[in-house]
């Protein structure tokens, strides 16, 4: 569900599992309020690494 929310294109289908690209995600910054892909992840798996 998180792939169509990104407005950076930074998810996609690992080997085993989804991943983002660090250097593509902008958590949202310019396009929604927060990062829509932790919004919108059915089983809550999305944290934020600083």
């Amino acid at each position: 569900m998180c792939v169509p929310e990104c407005p950076n294109d930074a998810i996609s289908l690992g080997e085993q599992h989804y991943q983002v690209a660090a250097e593509l995600c902008t958590e949202c910054v310019g396009f929604y309020d927060k990062p829509t892909c932790i919004a919108v992840c059915p089983i809550d798996c999305i944290e934020l690494v600083n």
